[in-house]
């Protein structure tokens, strides 16, 4: 038992980096079996968990400004409290030795008040904003989850970067490179970027997934995408599909029975792009972007105070396979792109 928590400068769990014995060459040890954290927490310092997978049940909070949360896992990491730091960043890096099996999930708050919000999976690298984070995806490997979902929760980076990555390549299921349902994600000034991608053997499936959540036919809660300064880039693909589906998209936007979906930015530029071209070489609906209100009461609002909107969608251009939908319920405004503040609006379909 550690009696004083919040006096601590730093806490790592999972791994060891030093020597055995006297003599011994520097080594690093990580922890191959699943760990889960049921107890909440504060301390002055940075956060670092690492397992085969990791579940974290109890609020962590560092109050320290370089106070980084750190998650890693081969295997998945579900997340379902509160993550909280003073200006340090958060790191979710799930699939860490790259066989495909890691998902992640966001069920409860997380906010950096300044910090920067990285969540992907693999094994491959960059260095950004002075943290080594993922450049690959967060991977599920059972077809009902997608690879990265974001649910019942509110991320807020308080004006740093948001990126995050997600892959669903299981066999059919109803599932998604990486959905957002029931939540708010607000970037303020800092850069905001979300990444769906649909490959392998789909049935019902997208890139990326905003709104109702997939395979719901009743209402799950509203979604809400925006920064002020900062741009917002959405992009959902199907690459290396390569087997017949029901209906497999790049970017979706679906609303049910009361659902509203809003994307919004002040002076930051908004890009939408759906790519639907690697599932359209197999029999079934393959739509580049589409948005699709199933209700009067379902709304998509899509504008900035000054920032540009550019929305892209291309797929075979044949059949059902088109390269964008704007699927809306009989009221008027129920789809509205723009107000009399936005930039410039740019539609590119192919």
């Amino acid at each position: 038992q550690i009696p004083n928590m919040a006096g601590l400068g730093g806490l790592e769990i999972g791994t060891y980096s030093g020597t055995g014995a006297s003599g011994d060459s520097p080594y690093t040890n990580g922890n191959t079996k699943g760990m889960t954290t049921n107890a909440a927490f504060s301390i002055s310092g940075p956060i670092t968990m690492y397992g085969g997978s990791l579940t974290v049940n109890g609020a962590c909070a560092t109050s320290a400004s370089n106070g980084h949360v750190s998650l890693t896992a081969t295997g998945d990491i579900i997340q379902s409290a509160a993550l909280t730091t003073q200006g340090g960043s958060v790191l979710a890096w799930a699939d860490r030795d790259g066989t495909g099996g890691g998902r992640i999930s966001f069920a409860a708050n997380i906010t950096t008040n300044g910090g920067h919000i990285y969540a992907g999976g693999g094994t491959a690298s960059e260095t950004a904003n002075g943290l080594t984070v993922p450049t690959g995806y967060a991977a599920t490997a059972n077809n009902t989850f997608s690879g990265l979902t974001v649910s019942g929760c509110t991320i807020n980076s308080g004006g740093g970067t948001i990126r995050m990555k997600g892959i669903s390549g299981v066999v059919n299921g109803v599932n998604s490179g990486l959905m957002v349902s029931n939540a708010t994600i607000s970037s303020g000034a800092g850069a905001l970027s979300l990444f769906g991608q649909r490959t392998g053997d789909p049935e019902n499936s997208g890139g990326l997934w905003l709104g109702t959540a997939i395979g719901s036919s009743v209402a799950t809660g509203n979604v809400t995408i925006s920064s002020t300064s900062g741009n917002i880039y959405l992009e959902g693909t199907t690459t290396g599909v390569n087997a017949a589906y029901t209906w497999c998209h790049g970017l979706v936007i679906v609303e049910s029975v009361g659902d509203d979906v809003t994307i919004t930015s002040t002076t930051g530029n908004i890009t939408l792009n759906g790519d639907g071209t690697g599932a359209a070489a197999f029999t079934g609906e393959a739509l580049g972007l589409v948005i699709q209100s199933g209700d009067v009461n379902s709304l998509t609002r899509i504008n900035t105070d000054g920032g540009t909107v550019t929305m892209i969608g291309k797929s075979a251009n044949s059949g059902d396979d088109i390269g964008a939908a704007f699927r809306a319920a009989n009221a008027a405004g129920n789809i509205t792109i723009g107000d009399a503040n936005t930039g410039n609006i740019t539609f590119q379909f192919g």
